[in-house]
């Protein structure tokens, strides 16, 4: 396995901090190319993209993934420089972007070479998206891509996200889906005054305050079998001009909901609404919302794609995942608008964006061979036999 240490070695040692990309889709695309994939570039306003597809056929399976990083932090707090990977004498990797998520990035790559090497008139097609703007906004990143495959009229069967899904071990919790995302700023205006003047108040804190216990006492769904109940949290409540003996014009409420797919973000906008409707205040005069959704839910439903990771991973992991839709958003929301088969599946998630973020590197050896199988099974697959060709290579 020293060609997957040096690749994994090679793409953490460059300081990739979103949305810089520090040539990893360069050396990515240089080892794709060699093995027959064709390349295209689509950068965008400093975010780096690739797109890499091999091969033809009904069936198809795209890999999504992302060589941007979240930045270091104090680098003081941490054991090992963290854009100088080391491989301690446990067998851990310590590094920066090792978890999210050049590990997986790399096991993905070697899989796939790996299956080109025992198969090579393999039928189907196999792509790879990457992008280095996923830990920032995703404007011009995955979301770009995607809509410029779409007007290809591209067909995408299958996506693997290698996002950190795993918690005590490689494979054993897979998502097959994510709750929405929606954000809102909410702004209720009152009038600056004195504050001894009580006849003449108008306080936004007042209104705001009353309007936002309400809403925390919603019970928006139940939820369902793969996902939890919809909530309302408070990110940030601001205002106030700093002193004792003034009332502000205006406060600020930031919230999000995340929501499954018990209803959609029109209903929980139309809901809001109407409880403002219930205090008497009018749109755009009393107050204003502002609304910006970062996803819609989505989820995959039993098939091949699902089939092929469950039995990738009791082949070689020997165990069965768990399947849930928690956590936060990912770049599945755009991949979503044209391929209803999204499966993530990655290294385990415990030191992700953390100080000394690290994995095992035989971790990442079995995760390697898991998404080998799968593409095995995808491709490939015969009842009576199933080849372990280069699993150990």
């Amino acid at each position: 396995m020293y060609y997957l240490l040096n690749l994994v070695f090679n793409l953490l040692s460059k300081k990739s901090i979103t949305p810089k990309d520090n040539e990893c889709q360069f050396l990515i695309g240089c080892i794709l190319s060699k093995f027959g994939f064709e390349i295209d570039v689509l950068n965008k306003k400093g975010v780096y993209n690739l797109w890499a597809s091999k091969g033809f056929g009904k069936t198809t399976l795209l890999f999504v993934g992302h060589t941007d990083v979240v930045p270091s932090g104090t680098i003081k707090e941490w054991k090992h420089p963290p854009f100088i990977p080391f491989l301690n004498n446990k067998g851990y990797i310590i590094s920066r972007g090792i978890v999210d998520m050049k590990g997986s990035l790399c096991a993905m790559i070697k899989a796939t070479c790996n299956l080109i090497k025992i198969y090579p008139k393999y039928k189907g097609k196999i792509s790879f998206l990457i992008t280095s703007d996923e830990e920032g906004e995703g404007k011009y990143g995955t979301n770009y891509v995607i809509n410029k495959i779409i007007k290809r009229k591209e067909i995408i069967n299958s996506c693997i996200i290698g996002e950190p899904t795993s918690k005590i071990f490689v494979g054993d919790t897979l998502k097959i889906g994510r709750r929405g995302s929606l954000n809102a700023k909410i702004i209720v205006y009152g009038i600056q005054s004195h504050i001894a003047y009580t006849k003449t108040l108008l306080n936004p804190i007042h209104i705001l305050i009353n309007l936002t216990h309400y809403l925390l006492k919603i019970k928006w769904d139940k939820g369902n079998k793969y996902f939890s109940k919809t909530s309302f949290q408070i990110s940030n409540f601001n205002a106030g001009l700093g002193v004792t003996n003034m009332l502000p014009n205006y406060a600020k409420l930031l919230c999000n909901f995340r929501f499954s797919n018990e209803l959609t973000a029109n209903e929980i906008k139309n809901k809001v609404s109407n409880i403002f409707l219930l205090f008497n205040l009018e749109n755009n005069k009393d107050y204003k919302i502002e609304w910006y959704i970062s996803g819609e839910p989505y989820i995959t439903n039993k098939g091949k794609l699902l089939n092929a990771v469950t039995f990738g991973i009791k082949y070689i992991c020997k165990l069965l995942p768990q399947i849930n839709t928690n956590g936060g958003i990912s770049d599945g929301r755009f991949i979503k608008k044209t391929c209803n088969q999204i499966i993530e599946l990655g290294l385990k998630n415990d030191t992700i964006h953390k100080i000394n973020e690290c994995v095992f590197f035989s971790d990442i050896i079995l995760l390697t061979k898991v998404y080998q199988i799968i593409i095995e099974y995808l491709f490939i697959y015969q009842k009576t036999k199933w080849s372990q060709g280069d699993l150990n290579s």
